[in-house]
């Protein structure tokens, strides 16, 4: 199998011959170099390549490449098609592609990967067309019985840069054998594409959204994630019912994975990484995401939450999670936590009667918690250990009791805080974790003036 790795100097002549004279013999082709080595190669395969199972062209670029790689046309694999009939394994990575190149028409494709360069925005004019959607959806319809695996990165054709939702779907792909999708890039362009597939049931999902609400062009990421909620939730429908959800936020990115297991084990069968937007013109993408999953969510019993979480609407997320029987929380709950928890309303299909928020929760983990704020920090009225302690009573006096708590890593915490928790919940863990030190105390002082000085940067409205 040829491995090529010329990052510095071109293709030497002898090696370029070697390949295109034993093309007839090859199996397995790995291409790795400039886009121009590349297309050397490319263009001279134009005998045909019979044994030929696997294909991977990539390119690595520094920074200094960026304008070459974008100014660059985009590469032709192979000047006609027919010439690999056996090729079921085809990966191009880092590279402008067009989806009419004769290679996609090659219907023994059983994994198709393509991960292009950044279509938009990008710092430079000249961008290499991708192609149409009509013709990524020729390439698609002409695989689809036996594709299994299909990840798509910035190479699915884009709408208009004012589209706030998708077009009527103009056809129906119906991939039988896919076993993976991923789709990477602008989320309403994700969200086009994937309106257009019926996915087994045992498929897994997995959409990576770049949309920000720093993108000045558009305002449509909200809308992308609305229509990819519909579908899913019409997929979940008919797929094993999601078990577990983790959610978790990092650099104002959020990450929604999905599993059927209770112990988050195995391929997820739903992943989404949403761009977080801030302003008054979008809400959170994850109170987006559930506000418009239907029932994808209504089966789930364990949901866990990672880093410090600011903006989630905890009332409405509850809502969504009936069955939850299990909440960790790694990292301190901010903003209402208690409030959505403690919220008991008349369940109108039970003749009035009084109904706690997740009745059948009977675990609590916590992880990071603040139980008290530092002393040279803003006082609070109420600190999170009272009102944890309060819920514990509030759903023992209800018939819901919490049957477990474990606390980890909880700063502030005491032995008594824990002894009056035992009094009302029969089983609690803890680590025996406290920050009595005084150079931690100055930390956690400071981490909590600087979660104040966020607070108030963050708009009302989200909060």
């Amino acid at each position: 199998m040829p491995h090529l790795w010329p990052f510095e100097r071109p293709i030497s002549p002898e090696i370029l011959n070697g390949i295109v004279e034993e093309s007839h013999r090859i199996r397995e082709l790995c291409l790795e170099g400039k886009v121009s080595d590349l297309q050397s190669v490319c263009t001279k395969l134009c005998k045909p390549l019979q044994v030929l199972e696997r294909l991977r062209l990539s390119t690595s670029f520094g920074k200094r490449d960026l304008e070459l790689l974008f100014s660059s046309p985009s590469l032709t694999v192979i000047p006609t098609d027919g010439l690999t009939p056996r090729l079921r394994y085809l990966e191009i990575v880092k590279l402008s592609v067009n989806w009419s190149d004769p290679i996609f028409k090659c219907s023994s494709l059983t994994t198709l990967i393509v991960h292009g360069v950044l279509a938009r925005p990008h710092p430079f004019r000249d961008v290499p067309f991708v192609g149409t959607m009509r013709q990524l959806l020729d390439v698609l319809d002409n695989i689809a019985p036996g594709l299994r695996v299909l990840s798509l990165k910035e190479t699915i054709p884009p709408l208009p840069l004012d589209t706030t939702s998708p077009p009527t779907p103009s056809r129906n792909i119906a991939l039988p054998s896919l076993q993976s999708l991923r789709l990477a890039g602008k989320l309403i362009d994700s969200a086009n594409l994937f309106n257009h597939l019926s996915l087994a049931p045992t498929s897994t999902v997995k959409f990576e959204s770049r949309d920000s609400i720093h993108d000045t062009h558009t305002h449509s990421s909200t809308a992308g994630i609305v229509d990819i909620t519909r579908r899913l939730s019409q997929y979940v429908g008919r797929a094993e019912p999601l078990c577990s959800v983790r959610i978790e936020l990092f650099c104002k990115t959020w990450y929604v994975t999905c599993y059927g297991t209770a112990d988050l084990s195995g391929p997820p069968p739903v992943d989404l990484t949403l761009a977080s937007s801030y302003g008054e013109r979008e809400e959170m993408p994850v109170t987006t995401l559930f506000r418009g999953s239907g029932n994808m969510f209504a089966h789930v019993q364990h949901l866990s939450i990672v880093e410090d979480t600011f903006d989630l609407n905890w009332a409405f997320l509850f809502a969504q999670l009936p069955r939850l029987q299990s909440l960790e929380c790694r990292g301190h709950p901010f903003g209402p936590f208690f409030d959505a928890l403690c919220n008991v309303q008349l369940d109108d299909s039970k003749s009035g009667e009084p109904r706690v928020p997740v009745p059948e929760l009977r675990t609590l983990r916590l992880i990071d918690a603040l139980f008290r704020r530092p002393a040279d920090t803003v006082e609070r009225e109420r600190e999170f250990v009272d009102e944890l302690i309060d819920w514990a009573i509030l759903r023992c006096n209800y018939g819901c009791p919490l049957e477990t708590l474990e606390l980890g890593n909880c700063a502030h915490a005491t032995e008594e805080d824990v002894d009056v928790l035992a009094e009302v919940v029969p089983d609690v863990g803890w680590d025996g974790w406290d920050t009595d030190g005084d150079s931690l105390e100055a930390q956690m002082g400071d981490a909590m003036k600087r979660i104040d000085n966020y607070l108030v940067s963050v708009p009302r409205s989200l909060r």
